[in-house]
This record gives structure tokens, C-alpha cells and sequence, in this order.
């Protein structure tokens, strides 16, 4: 419905941004997470190349949310109402966890993937969400999941 309502008719790129506290706390033997930076780029190329008119971002992160905010404007549309900001020393499932159920949290990023599935393009970081994504696309046209390693 979300989808129907927001992007009839449009091409879209999806995007799955993993946390900040990733990039800070480079958990051992997790994907390592593109730069922010990097992503952006990347999106800025994959919508010129692939005629994309908006992008649909999946994070919980606010950060993230206001860097692409703040480069893309309204072309930015994401599901997820509840954005969290987590410091160097904490991870966002520990933010999250003392600000809203976990019922109501699961359900949105579920929803959230489901939306990202749907989208034209993707571009991600290697995370369970993007790979998620994967399964229930029935395809994308382009696809580009940053493949940087894996923590040590």
C-alpha cells in the first residue's frame, strides 16, 4: 500500500543503510559497512545511469537519514517512522530496545524490507536486510551491494 500510494508510476532506487554504531564499533566478523559518503555516490550514479526519479531508504538510523536528507531533499521516502541515534559506545538495537516494543519495531523494518523488494534499483551495505531484500525481489534491474569484507 505504502509503496502503491508513494511511487506509482515512478522508478525507484532502493537503498539499506546499516547503522552508524557498525561503523564505529566494527563488531568481529560482521560485514564491514560502506561509508556514508560512498553510498551516496553511488546512488547519485545509479539514478542518473538508471533514469531513477526518488530513492526509498531502509534505516533505523537518524544520522543516515539527515546526511541523505540533506544531499537528496524530497526525493528521500522512507516507511520507517522511528529513527534513533546511538553514541560510539552503544549499539542501535540497545537504543531502540528502550524506545519502542519490539513488536512495533520488528513489524516496521519487516514492512520496510518488503518496501525495499519492490523498488527498481538497489544499492546497499552487505547486511541481513539487504540480503532479505534479495529473497523477495522479483528481480531488480540493477543491483549493488558494497562487498568490503568483514570485520577482524
Amino acid at each position: 500500500e505504502y509503496y502503491n500510494c508513494n511511487f506509482s508510476g515512478r522508478r525507484v532506487l532502493g537503498v539499506l543503510c546499516r547503522g552508524t554504531d557498525y561503523l564505529t564499533m566494527r563488531p568481529h566478523a560482521h560485514p564491514v559497512q560502506p561509508e556514508i559518503r560512498d553510498v551516496m555516490d553511488k546512488c547519485t550514479q545509479v539514478m542518473e545511469e538508471m533514469h531513477c526519479d526518488c530513492i526509498y531508504m531502509a534505516t533505523e538510523d537518524q544520522n543516515i537519514w539527515d546526511q541523505f536528507r540533506n544531499r537528496f531533499g524530497n526525493l528521500l521516502f522512507s516507511y520507517q517512522h522511528t529513527r534513533l541515534i546511538s553514541d560510539a559506545a552503544e549499539y542501535i538495537d540497545k537504543v531502540a530496545n528502550e524506545q519502542t516494543t519490539p513488536y512495533e519495531r520488528s513489524r516496521e523494518y519487516l514492512i520496510s524490507i518488503g518496501i525495499l523488494s519492490k523498488c527498481n534499483c538497489l544499492v546497499a551495505g552487505a547486511a541481513n536486510g539487504s540480503y532479505g531484500a534479495l529473497l523477495l525481489t522479483k528481480g531488480y534491474e540493477y543491483q549493488y551491494i558494497f562487498q568490503l569484507g568483514r570485520y577482524e
